[in-house]
């Protein structure tokens, strides 16, 4: 009778037991019990850059806060789905300066296609990270030199682009803060043939429909090109990190909560096709 009762006991509760075991992995499995969600988020324009007629400053809260939202793109469809922008006088002469900078953190929900970019209808300043082939930056040219191929769909990462002024330099590629490939005499950057916009998430040019699958959130354009120490830090200050040399920024798009740019230089962006905020997103992020 005893152990009648036992069997009786362990098949009612063992059930109970085992939803509840594949209840929580689930829920692990979408994020809900991340550090993240436990700790202070950063509103829409908390930090931003303040230019005066005697210099450049962070001005808010700059302390690294986990943003509130970040941009998706559903990806899948024959629509554009980007965020569009006018650009400055300031962006548009890194062309002149032939050297610069971009930055952005990313999650792809797909294996492929998968890329974001920041391109313009010429197709002249454009970043690329590519999920299920290589990864690959590209600035104006298909001359292009993998990183080593480690992403994963699903899990964030951060890219980073450096192109020196010098004749003949190499440009860099960098994921998670670490040099990983080169463009070999990269061409000169060019960002005049805007006609008239800016697409993020989208390549405009020639209608190929490369489109982000995923997320994308902090993205940073410098007018110099940062050393490998600099990009180092950059990454290391996380998703909602400040930029790192304000009197050198041309553009700085955190979309939490909106396509504004908080470098200071107006090159606002407007969501277009299907992209919106989510703020879902902390699922396969890690804190550097």
């Amino acid at each position: 009778m005893k152990s009648q009762s036992a069997m009786e006991y362990l098949m009612t509760y063992g059930w109970a037991i085992l939803i509840i075991a594949v209840v929580l992995g689930i829920l692990f499995q979408l994020g809900v019990f991340s550090s993240g969600n436990f700790q202070p988020h950063a509103q829409a324009g908390s930090c931003q850059v303040s230019r005066t007629a005697v210099g450049v400053s962070l001005e808010g809260q700059c302390n690294g806060l986990l943003p509130e939202y970040v941009v998706y793109s559903p990806g899948g469809s024959s629509s554009q789905q980007e965020i569009t922008v006018a650009p400055s006088s300031s962006l548009l002469s890194v062309n002149t300066q032939n050297t610069v900078t971009i930055t952005v953190w990313y999650k792809l929900t797909q294996t492929e296609p998968g890329e974001t970019f920041i391109a313009t209808s010429g197709d002249e300043l454009r970043l690329a990270v590519q999920q299920g082939a290589t990864p690959y930056t590209d600035m104006g040219t298909h001359n292009d030199q993998s990183c080593s191929n480690t992403e994963q769909a699903g899990q964030w990462y951060f890219a980073a682009f450096s192109k020196s002024a010098s004749s003949g330099a190499d440009a860099i590629i960098y994921l998670n803060g670490t040099a990983c490939g080169t463009f070999y005499n990269d061409p000169a950057v060019s960002v005049s043939n805007v006609n008239p916009l800016l697409g993020i998430g989208y390549e405009i040019a020639a209608g190929d429909g490369k489109r982000v699958y995923g997320y994308i959130s902090n993205i940073q354009i410098y007018n110099t090109s940062l050393s490998s120490s600099e990009i180092q830090t950059l990454y290391l200050e996380g998703i909602g990190g400040a930029p790192i040399r304000p009197q050198n920024l041309v553009a700085w798009w955190p979309l939490n909560g909106n396509a504004n740019d908080y470098s200071g230089n107006g090159n606002n962006g407007q969501l277009e096709g299907g992209v919106s905020f989510s703020s879902s997103w902390e699922s396969g992020y890690t804190a550097p």
